[in-house]
């Protein structure tokens, strides 16, 4: 068996090449592109919050003042909506703030029980994210490109 090897002959074996990668562009990419992604996610997510709060149904303004946002870079508005939420119509239940599971994740929601229905019943947060699409789909391909 000349033909045959074990597995040891192959690992005792010299390395037929060596490559060496050079990832100096690629760090330079990930230095540009984090900071770059989280600023267009979360301009997305402010943009949706602004334009869904006149759309909300509105009756004392608690579910308007209560709608957030979780996971952006600046901090979340949840504290603040809910705090205001709670001033507008007293003893309104609160949920607790969804937060998302990963950085490059961002929540827009409403923090009154009843915000899930009356979004089912008076979209606002849907025809924000429509609204807002365009700009971030083209600031996200812009991205891409880089």
């Amino acid at each position: 068996g000349g033909w045959t090897r074990s597995v040891e002959d192959w690992r005792n074996m010299p390395p037929i090449a060596q490559v060496t990668l050079n990832t100096v562009n690629l760090d330079r990419l990930i230095v540009e592109l984090y900071p770059r992604a989280h600023s267009i996610l979360d301009k997305a997510a402010f943009d949706v919050e602004r334009i869904a709060k006149p759309l909300a149904h509105f009756d004392t303004g608690a579910m308007r003042s209560s709608i957030y946002v979780s996971g952006a870079k600046g901090g979340s508005t949840f504290s603040e909506g809910a705090s205001e939420a709670q001033a507008r119509r007293p003893g309104v239940v609160i949920m607790p703030e969804v937060k998302p599971r990963h950085e490059f994740e961002r929540i827009i929601g409403a923090s009154v029980e009843y915000g899930l229905i009356q979004e089912l019943t008076f979209p606002y947060l849907t025809p924000a994210v429509e609204q807002v699409r365009p700009q971030f789909e083209t600031a996200w391909k812009a991205l891409c490109q880089l």
